[in-house]
């Protein structure tokens, strides 16, 4: 009872906290959150988040946030950071910045933007005008009032537009947005219309408000992302986000946003004006598949992907296709001018095309905006068939999909990340939709054949040859990039519970460039203990079998995001082992298919030799909000299944 009253006036004391030092926006969501309690056991919680959207004209976009946050543990002291990556130069600035700390004490704490520092974020095989601009304000402590005030300018090649995404790792009391033109306030006078388009805010059950013109957003009670769920779609795909379009038809630096179309041919007008051959790729098999299959040979062993963003619009126009292949390198759109370049020299009509990889899946009624991609390919126009998998047929006629950034895709196939993915072809009458079917993207495959023998100490030497299909462990980059010291440090990581003391030894490689074959290598392996005994029964080494997948969230728990998992590999394992005496298998013979992967696990016993073979073929597999938890089930029944025949499958007695 004395504990509650302690509570009780405890809360009382906060409700009446004075929040006067405070700036006047942050006043009365102060005082309403100090009387009500937070949802959960948050280490924060942000009583108001509020973004305002101006357009003020020549494709400049003015922003203004306002960010309050309650500290209720020692973690959430956190909050005291400011951190907000811009694009650097002219492109993206930030103009003010203002902070206050509300001590529980009474005592107001402010910063400036003269207390701003920035931090280049470049990274490896990266460089840009990026800066990441951080600040802190001192002596937050619990029951802290954080509150932060900042204004951006933005003025990006692709136009007037912004993504904006709610939801963070904290709950939000109150949530609001707010988008219109700048109709003479200030000193410019914008024209045009301004679009607002949400997303998901029904699948998570947010109630949306919003004005009748739909400029203005407000939302309560917005839930924290949870912080332990594994396996779901791509922000994009699942999370309640807002597109703010504005559509200027007086601006002549940047696509007119009003439709596909627009956007598409300005595109191809962009590339259209690098697409000019070099005069130094040689011209191999002419007007044909075998010229374009050159031409990709050529790419795939001459350029490499690289990152130099020195100048505002770097991030989304590409260099000439001669330029990159004076420099021998680039990123995706540069590898796609270069390929469409050449191809116009070799008599091809191409275009550029604009992808989303990693991300979820593009809806048929997205809104327009340049930013759900992020990844440009090529396209050819072919009046027949070449007989390639990633030929696509549209109402606007055939076309061949080409990705050269993955320098290990052979012409005719595209990697895995396109499957199913729909992409905008950038033609100059426009946009043509199509999707990626499944056949026409690389099926990853890996096999391992090992034979091994055990001696009576327990120590080990094996020969395995590892054969990959695709990318899935990384084995051609590391041959690549790093030869054999590289790619015996992978194989180190790959082969599953290979101890720091074993002695690695390649026997043969394959050529990491050679697109038409699988990639095959031959390691030996040496090391002591590596099969462990306990009374009568035997562990064999798991080199080469599938890693057993994480665990996909806390037991107890129900699940908040969508499942999705997406094909990896087929993995194929077959091994001999010759044992010091003989044995049998404890685990003879296992069939499971479920949603997530097919399973066969066979085993046998002749004497003092062992035979096992597994086959795990991983599955694409979707579950929305309502199936979420059946996805749950379906993960741990599909772990289950393959940790017993790690377990069971690689013990003998």
């Amino acid at each position: 009872m004395r504990s509650l009253l302690l509570v009780l006036l405890t809360w009382l004391s906060l409700g009446a906290q004075d929040v006067s030092g405070l700036p006047l926006w942050a006043q009365a969501p102060a005082r309403a959150g100090l009387a009500e309690q937070p949802p959960g056991d948050p280490d924060a919680w942000v009583l108001l988040k509020r973004m305002e959207i101006t357009y003020t004209g020549e494709g400049e976009i003015k922003t203004r946030e306002l960010r309050l946050v309650r500290v209720l543990r020692e973690r959430g002291i956190q909050e005291r950071l400011f951190l907000l990556q811009t694009l650097g130069g002219e492109s993206e600035r930030i103009t003010a910045l203002r902070g206050w700390n509300l001590r529980p004490d009474g005592e107001v704490v402010k910063i400036s933007k003269s207390d701003m520092a920035k931090l280049d974020p470049d990274r490896h095989g990266e460089t840009t005008q990026a800066m990441v601009n951080f600040a802190w304000i001192p002596r937050v402590a619990k029951g802290s009032l954080v509150a932060f005030e900042w204004e951006t300018s933005t003025r990006v090649i692709l136009g007037p537009a912004v993504t904006v995404s709610p939801l963070e790792d904290l709950p939000i009391r109150r949530w609001e947005l707010a988008a219109f033109l700048n109709t003479g306030q200030f000193f410019y006078k914008a024209k045009g219309q301004c679009r607002v388009a949400t997303r998901m805010f029904g699948a998570w059950g947010i109630p949306l408000e919003r004005t009748t013109s739909g400029g203005d957003l407000w939302a309560d009670r917005l839930p924290a992302l949870p912080k332990d769920e594994k396996s779901f779609p791509a922000g994009r795909g699942f999370l309640p986000g807002v597109d703010v379009t504005f559509v200027d038809p007086e601006l002549r630096t940047a696509p007119l946003l009003d439709t596909w179309d627009s956007l598409a041919t300005w595109i191809w007008r962009t590339y259209q004006e690098g697409m000019v051959p070099s005069g130094l790729v040689p011209r191999k098999g002419g007007n044909s598949a075998d010229g374009l299959k050159a031409l990709v040979h050529w790419m795939s062993r001459e350029l490499t992907y690289k990152q130099v963003y020195l100048s505002a619009g770097r991030g989304w126009l590409p260099l000439s296709g001669p330029e990159v292949v004076r420099r021998r390198n680039g990123d995706c759109k540069d590898h796609a001018e270069c390929f469409l370049a050449e191809a116009a020299g070799l008599g091809f009509k191409g275009f550029p095309v604009l992808c989303a990889i990693q991300d979820a899946e593009i809806p048929d009624d997205q809104a327009v905006t340049p930013y759900c991609f992020n990844h440009v390919i090529a396209a050819i126009q072919i009046g027949q068939s070449l007989g390639l998998a990633s030929e696509v047929a549209t109402p606007q006629g055939r076309f061949l999909l080409v990705d050269t950034t993955d320098r290990f895709c052979p012409l005719g196939v595209l990697p895995a990340d396109h499957r199913d993915r729909r992409v905008l072809i950038c033609t100059p009458d426009g946009a043509v939709w199509a999707r990626v079917p499944p056949a026409a993207t690389v099926r990853p495959k890996v096999a391992f054949d090992l034979e091994g023998t055990i001696l009576e100490d327990g120590s080990v030497a094996a020969d395995i040859t590892v054969t990959e299909e695709g990318n899935r462990l990384g084995l051609r980059f590391a041959t690549l990039n790093g030869g054999v010291d590289m790619l015996l440090q992978r194989l180190q990581v790959e082969l599953s519970g290979l101890p720091v003391n074993a002695r690695l030894e390649c026997l043969k490689v394959g050529d990491p460039l050679d697109l038409e074959t699988p990639f095959r290598i031959e390691v030996r392996i040496h090391c002591p203990d590596a099969a462990r005994r306990v009374g009568n029964e035997v562990s064999l080494p798991a080199w080469g079998l599938p890693a057993l997948p994480g665990v996909i969230q806390r037991p107890g728990k129900a699940r908040v995001y969508p499942v999705q998992v997406r094909h990896r590999a087929d993995w194929h394992y077959k091994s001999t082992w010759t044992l010091p005496q003989a044995a049998t298998p404890l685990l003879r013979g296992l069939q499971n298919d479920n949603p997530l992967a097919s399973t066969s696990w066979n085993a046998t016993s002749s004497g003092r030799v062992l035979h096992l073979a597994l086959a795990y073929e991983e599955k694409d597999a979707a579950f929305d909000f309502k199936t979420a938890q059946a996805g749950v089930q379906a993960w741990r029944a599909n772990r289950s299944e393959l940790e017993r025949v790690l377990r069971e499958g690689l013990t003998a007695r």
